[in-house]
């Protein structure tokens, strides 16, 4: 019983992961208007970061907090970051929270 609960939170931490991915596999990802590739990746590496870049700008135009944690790595470091705001994934997530409270985030779809 002991080893459960050391275990117990490697398991909540995956549960939220997976349910995670399904909501952001689960949404209408903006589309780009243009994309250029580069022609040396391979076609599943070209496919996974457009991907993760769909996810994100969609995260931006929604705010759907889901998308942003599937798009970004755990270990996310924004080197553009303003004064006062935090680090990791909880940078854009509290900027997403601001600009709709302000609503001042452009329209990401036509």
């Amino acid at each position: 019983m002991k080893c459960f609960y050391k275990t117990l939170p490697l398991i909540a931490a995956a549960w939220v992961i997976t349910v995670a991915y399904t909501l952001a596999a689960d949404t209408i990802l903006i589309e780009p208007h243009n994309l250029t590739i580069d022609r040396s990746l391979r076609r599943e590496q070209a496919d996974a970061e457009i991907l993760v870049a769909r996810r994100y700008d969609t995260f931006w135009d929604t705010g759907d907090e889901a998308l942003a944690r599937a798009a970004l790595a755990s270990n996310f470091i924004d080197n553009t970051l303003p004064i006062g705001r935090a680090q990791g994934i909880d940078g854009p997530l509290a900027a997403s929270r601001f600009m709709r409270i302000c609503d001042s985030r452009p329209p990401l779809r036509d």
